[in-house]
């Protein structure tokens, strides 16, 4: 999008762009610029620019639509943001937010300054089709780069698609293009359809126009784009210019579902149908941004404080309590609050419903809860509950929370309701049979606040069904290659309206390679590089077992190491690129397992630090003990250290409720006794069938 947007309508625009060629060309002759062929391309998305052979790898004779330029005659944009245009008195009440919409051929970008020149939020070009004949599909060489750069600097980010679709086969290409680039990234702005009229210089129109689509049919392929992208989990939204709104595209069918973003280049826009968010201008120099033209834009956000009198209610039940409150208007969440017998006031949660079940504390105890609203990257609050008391437990023996399936699958189902009792947008699909993926999955589920269900390689088991079902998940991260799951589960997830995003290296299919693609996407996720590491034996389940949810809680990567304490090329080269930003180093399980070797090995990239016992179950006491200090939740988690199934979803419920994991056996240890009683949780939750002497763990927390 940007300055040819003036085109306006198709005879308004075929003139213009005749007058804009002549300009054009006059400008090349003063400073000796040319294009290939001689032939220039106008568009409303962009320009000429001699660059865009090199910038996006295309042969611009084979397709001329991709040539663009960039004009460099702007003076220093201003940040009085008022003083550009004047909105229609509907917007009074509303906030108003600015931001640009960038592409590659904007060049670098320093989003810092963008920021401190009081912009709000950035919209980027994931790709473009060439309204050519060829319709040739590019995808924007920076996007990547520039929605990154844009989050680290605190700036919300949305994305759009340049279309010459031209039928619905075209969108979907279009949008996988954009789900790709996208990602696992989160977008706090919607993504766009941009459809709009284009012209050649000589007035000959684009694919677009040229297939003369009737205004319900180009409505049409603006709801199929929409709705792939909200199936996928993502907000979106139709982007054109006023002429085209007003009498090319069938919006009634569109502006009260989808985000609407207006392209009209006026400092008071007459557009009277709904609109969301109006670009006003392409040719302002914005400080931080290379081109000297860059879009600015404007989004309208209803300021609405939650309103209605919360009343919050608490009954409990053994070790849980249950806290509810009715719905109030105009909210999109509640926080909860709890205040203890010394007054201190802590939140202790962030959910969607009305509902939250908590871990009873020992202590008598006030519950609060309170709406909030959040539009325009601005929070709105209602006022706080009444407090809802609840006394203190007092229990001898913890009580038990036994979360056991008929199988590893149905377990892990369970695992995840205990979880996530309302909704996720997103789970994280392992496999079953395969513990190697499975367990460095446990961060990563943190980072995305998803839990971890289990699969067949072949077939998603009914238990792992139902329960995504249950979630209304959008989006499933398969971890590892179609060796542990196969392409048959992706299908089948596709099937259901599951958007499948399979994480593992192509060039490592192993399970180094697929935790360091796991621990990548995390850094994705979290917007930066870890600071700490934990360190694994790659042909072993029980340490990585021990340490999946402390890792989980310290938002760290679980990586593999060879027992000679060697490093594979995947994983060294993951450590080098962290290098400057890693500081611990954590090898867990003695020197039997992982060769003293490892700490010479690992020695250049941080603190190294082994954590081991006599055995997996000391190991485990010792892991603990070490990380006390971000276990303070009153319940332990409990699986047996003679498989594996049963844990491998456990370490995201031992992460939410800042619990230790504990690798139990039929004896219990001197150490494991002592932990357990100096621990004192008024809860077990023990995962899998009866494998796990229960009653002999409860003693061992009264020192018997």
């Amino acid at each position: 999008m940007s300055i040819i947007k003036k085109l306006t309508g198709a005879v308004c625009a075929l003139a213009l762009c005749v007058q804009t060629a002549s300009a054009v060309f006059a400008q090349q002759a003063q400073t000796g610029m040319h294009t290939d062929s001689g032939v220039a391309v106008a568009s409303l998305d962009a320009q000429v620019d001699v660059d865009a052979k090199y910038l996006e790898g295309v042969d611009v004779n084979d397709d001329p639509s991709y040539i663009k330029f960039m004009k460099n005659q702007q003076k220093v944009g201003v940040t009085d943001f008022t003083s550009l245009v004047t909105h229609q008195a509907k917007f009074n009440s509303f906030n108003k937010i600015y931001g640009i919409d960038v592409s590659v051929y904007n060049g670098d970008i320093d989003f810092e300054k963008v920021k401190a020149e009081g912009y709000s939020f950035v919209i980027v070009r994931a790709g473009a089709r060439g309204y050519g004949s060829a319709g040739k599909m590019i995808e924007d060489s920076r996007f990547e780069e520039h929605v990154d750069n844009a989050h680290k600097a605190g700036l919300m980010v949305g994305a759009y698609y340049y279309t010459q679709a031209v039928n619905k086969a075209e969108v979907k290409q279009e949008v996988d293009v954009t789900l790709r680039k996208i990602g696992s990234r989160k977008l706090e702005m919607p993504v766009y359809f941009d459809i709009e009229p284009a012209y050649d210089w000589n007035g000959a129109p684009g694919r677009l126009v040229a297939a003369n689509l009737s205004k319900a049919q180009k409505a049409d392929l603006c709801k199929y784009f929409c709705d792939l992208i909200n199936n996928a989990g993502y907000q979106s939204g139709v982007t054109s210019c006023k002429s085209w709104f007003e009498w090319e595209i069938d919006m009634s069918s569109l502006e009260k579902q989808y985000d609407v973003w207006l392209a009209h280049y006026t400092n008071s826009t007459n557009y009277a149908s709904d609109y969301n968010m109006w670009q006003f201008n392409s040719t302002r120099k914005v400080n931080g941004v290379y081109s000297n033209y860059t879009d600015q834009d404007v989004r309208y956000i209803e300021m609405t404080k939650p309103s209605g009198a919360l009343k919050i209610t608490a009954s409990a039940n053994g070790t849980n309590v249950v806290l509810k409150w009715d719905a109030i208007a105009n909210t999109k969440g509640y926080t909860v609050y709890k205040k203890d017998v010394n007054g201190t006031i802590n939140k202790i949660s962030t959910v969607t419903g009305t509902t939250l079940t908590v871990t009873r504390e020992q202590t008598d105890t006030y519950y609060y809860v309170q709406g909030y609203n959040y539009t325009g990257g601005n929070y709105y609050y209602s006022d706080l509950s009444n407090g809802a008391k609840v006394a203190g437990l007092s229990v001898t023996n913890a009580d038990v929370t036994k979360l056991a399936g008929s199988n590893r699958y149905a377990t892990a189902a369970l695992v995840s309701k205990q979880c996530f009792p309302s909704i996720s947008n997103t789970v994280i699909l392992a496999a079953g049979d395969s513990y190697a993926d499975s367990l460095v999955s446990a961060p990563l589920a943190n980072a995305f606040n998803a839990p971890v269900l289990l699969t067949y390689k072949d077939m998603l088991p009914d238990a792992t069904v139902k329960e995504m079902s249950r979630l209304g998940a959008a989006k499933a991260y398969l971890i590892g290659g179609e060796g542990v799951i196969s392409k048959k589960v992706e299908d089948q997830l596709k099937a259901k309206g599951i958007t499948p995003l399979r994480i593992h290296s192509s060039y490592v299919p192993d399970r180094y390679g697929t935790a360091v693609y796991v621990s990548a996407n995390m850094d994705i996720a979290r917007g930066k590089a870890p600071t700490d590491v934990f360190i694994a034996y790659a042909n072993g389940y029980a340490d990585t077992l021990a340490v999946s949810s402390i890792a989980a809680m310290k938002n760290a990567p679980i990586l593999y190491i060879n027992g000679s304490g060697l490093l594979d090329g995947s994983t060294k080269y993951y450590l080098d690129s962290i290098k400057g930003t890693l500081k611990n180093i954590y090898i867990i399980g003695g020197t039997g397992v992982i060769s003293s070797k490892a700490e010479s090995t690992l020695a250049p990239y941080g603190t190294v630090k082994r954590l081991a016992g006599s055995n997996r179950y000391e190991t485990c006491v010792v892991v603990n003990n070490y990380f006390s200090s971000i276990l303070s939740g009153k319940s332990v988690c409990l699986t047996t250290g003679q498989n594996y199934p049963d844990a491998l979803s456990g370490g995201v419920l031992a992460a939410k409720n800042k619990a230790p994991m504990m690798i139990v056996d039929s004896v219990l240890s001197a150490n494991q006794k002592s932990y357990l009683n100096a621990k004192a949780p008024s809860l077990f939750y023990t995962l899998g069938g009866d494998s796990i002497n229960i009653n002999l763990v409860q003693l061992a927390v009264n020192g018997k």
